[in-house]
């Protein structure tokens, strides 16, 4: 995500939007359209209903690349919003209901007017019957091609949602702080902003991206208590930070002076928006978080074919990879792609290509920490093998409840890197760590049945999670009996 010049795909983008804007509906001056009589937030959008009111291109007669979507008058400012409701209410609004058709095809044609530029071949597609999206090509693409282009105006930040906001912003963002969540105020920033931007109906410049995204998530803020307690206790507990993290967002917002009290009141409204925010962003820098609508539709992938990079005037530009033929789905990488729980617990998906997991020696995170090590160093591969980072925090657990002294020197082994000795280590007590590791496989594949049983016993009316959590659970079962079958190969 660091930034960088591209030349050629910019003058050739820049060259698209300006050919689209001057064919465009949308092409003449932003007029606000006047309020209607009645407004509900949950009220659908029919089929036949214009679905861009009120906007126009970001690039309408002039390709302006620099420009900050804070400075567009095409942004209606939240106060200038609350005055259009006090009057009136919108024409419409996102219907946020589960079942809620996504209006893909508006959103796409939105999103040429507005300058977005698509590689040759690369278009959106479905598998599931419209519920959810990703992005593939029906060409072949070589490496270094552009894949797509989004115009920096497009682009949700939380750089620029701070300018906006930045009067009614300090109180909230100190009450995040206390509750310990100083690192997650980028992402209240995107979070007000797509509060924000609901708020505004079909006068919001974009209401046909918000009306095409998913209604329904599966990750750990949309789990319940019964969800969480058909997990083991490593994904459990992130999936329950992400509901924790969500909490904590929903009473902090009630600060927030510039919203309207009925957006501080709708639950289901307010968790929308979060998941929103929460899956649908990505890090730039340390810092900052962005959202730039038709690039927040790339899958993630173990193996990637895309990413995503920003130039120094703030356009979204994505680059194959590879060389990608034609019939694939074209993906980023969303986070760890050795461990699938944390991206379960965030984004509510299990993926299956996946190479490894984590290998849920949670009651040793004290040694696994003290060796140094991570998460993402203890694995289990789908084939069966174990890292050496698995037998270095087991051996190390077994030494300090049996001689302290030979504990500190393998301790100094692991640290200093010393492969030799530790590996002396290793050979002498072998056999006390392979039984500790197929004790552990054992009871964890155990476990998983049982989990896996408790999770079929729920409706999956009331608890729409469970078919994921099962493929989840059924996952990191199938790793633990290939790790269980090599280990009884060794005695």
């Amino acid at each position: 995500n660091t930034p960088i010049t591209t030349p050629n795909m910019k003058l050739h983008c820049a060259a698209v939007a300006v050919a689209l804007a001057l064919v465009s509906p949308f092409a003449s001056a932003f007029q606000t359209a006047l309020p209607h009589s009645s407004f509900r937030h949950h009220h659908s959008v029919s089929p036949s209903s214009p679905t861009n009111i009120g906007t126009r291109p970001f690039f309408a007669n002039t390709v302006d690349i620099g420009r900050s979507p804070i400075h567009s008058k095409i942004f209606i400012a939240s106060s200038d919003a609350r005055k259009l409701r006090a009057g009136g209410p919108l024409a419409a609004a996102v219907n946020i209901n589960e079942a809620a058709p996504r209006e893909i095809q508006s959103f796409e044609e939105w999103s040429r007017s507005c300058g977005v530029g698509m590689g040759d071949g690369v278009a959106l597609t479905t598998t599931d019957g419209a519920m959810d999206y990703s992005v593939m090509t029906n060409q072949n693409i070589p490496t270094g091609s552009p894949i797509l282009y989004v115009p920096s105006d497009m682009v949700l930040t939380s750089v620029a949602a701070e300018q906006e906001f930045r009067a009614g912003l300090a109180d909230a963002e100190r009450q995040l702080a206390e509750e310990g969540l100083r690192e997650c105020v980028s992402l209240f920033r995107l979070f007000l902003k797509i509060l924000s931007e609901y708020e505004k109906g079909d006068q919001s410049p974009y209401f046909p991206w918000l009306n095409s995204l998913p209604r329904q998530f599966y990750n750990g803020v949309s789990m319940t208590d019964d969800c969480f307690d058909c997990l083991l206790p490593y994904v459990s507990e992130l999936s329950r930070k992400e509901r924790e993290d969500y909490v904590v967002f929903t009473k902090v917002l009630q600060s927030i002076q510039f919203l309207d009290s009925a957006t501080l009141l709708d639950k289901e409204l307010i968790k929308w928006a979060y998941n929103v925010a929460l899956t649908r962003s990505t890090l730039v820098g340390t810092r900052e978080l962005r959202i730039a609508p038709m690039a927040d539709y790339f899958n993630h992938g173990a193996e990637t074919e895309a990413e995503i990079k920003y130039d120094q005037e703030g356009n979204c530009l994505v680059y194959a990879t590879k060389d990608i033929p034609a019939g694939s789905p074209l993906r980023i990488s969303l986070g760890e792609p050795k461990d699938p729980s944390p991206l379960f617990a965030k984004y509510g998906f299990i993926d299956e290509t996946s190479p490894a997991t984590y290998c849920k020696l949670l009651h040793l995170k004290k040694e696994m920490e003290r060796l140094r090590y991570e998460f993402k160093d203890l694995l289990f591969s789908t084939g069966g093998d174990v890292s050496p980072a698995v037998y270095d925090v087991i051996l190390y657990s077994i030494l300090e409840q049996n001689d302290p002294s030979l504990q500190e020197q393998f301790y100094q082994a692991v640290i200093s890197g010393n492969e030799e000795a530790k590996n002396s280590f290793h050979q002498q007590y072998f056999s006390y760590t392979l039984d500790a590791l197929k004790q552990h496989v054992d009871t964890t594949l155990r476990s998983l049945e049982e989990l896996s049983r408790k999770a079929q016993s729920l409706d999956a009316r009331t608890h729409p999670r469970v078919p994921i959590i099962l493929k989840h659970n059924e996952f990191v079962y199938n790793t633990f009996l290939a790790v269980q079958s090599n280990l009884n190969t060794m005695g």
